[in-house]
């Protein structure tokens, strides 16, 4: 790298406009920035505090490179800590949280019937479109896969979890009991207010 260096008069060589185009465009695309990252507090310069006690150390730009709502927190209002019970939704800390986290990091999110809820309600609050995205697609592959009484309830508690966040969910579930047999239905419903 001394080379280039030399070579260009101590600065980084210059940039076609087609490979800047590729970089922007790159960087707008979940990455893998490398999960070991995660855990270097030379790296970590932001902590995200949750109220229940949980918190975790986090690389501001790489966060902010997913998040508009941190690159505001981060940037423009240098924000160090940030308190996520400030967000009008019910985010909690612990393992969700940390798989969140890890999926900024990585570039790919593991969705789970344990830590889906919370994933999706940060995706939502914090505006990471492709974690929202792929939040929506696993929803959907449920709600198409369901046909019993669990798989159902599980659907339907998750969609009025996350309405104070979104609609999106109930509006993916709804149909789903629109095309249930009247019958069918009925039982769901009874079954479902009788808990």
């Amino acid at each position: 790298s001394s080379g280039i260096n030399a070579e260009y008069g101590g600065t980084s060589p210059p940039l076609s406009p087609s490979l800047c185009i590729f970089t922007i465009m790159f960087m707008l695309l979940p990455q893998d920035f490398g999960l070991s990252k995660l855990s270097s507090p030379a790296h970590n310069n932001l902590e995200l505090v949750w109220p229940d006690g949980f918190s975790l150390m986090a690389n501001s730009a790489i966060l902010a490179l997913n998040s508009p709502v941190i690159e505001d927190l981060t940037t423009r209002q240098n924000q160090t800590i940030i308190d996520m019970g400030s967000f009008r939704c019910r985010l909690e800390g612990g393992e969700p949280a940390r798989h969140f986290i890890e999926a900024l990091y990585s570039g790919k999110v593991n969705l789970t019937a344990t830590n889906f809820t919370q994933i999706a309600m940060l995706a939502v609050t914090l505006k990471v479109s492709w974690v929202d995205y792929k939040c929506q697609k696993y929803f959907e592959r449920l709600i198409r896969s369901t046909g019993d009484y669990p798989s159902l309830r599980y659907s339907v508690d998750t969609a009025i979890a996350l309405k104070d966040t979104t609609d999106t969910y109930i509006e993916l579930v709804v149909p789903s009991l629109q095309h249930m047999e009247t019958e069918c239905l009925f039982d769901f419903l009874r079954s479902f207010l009788s808990e």
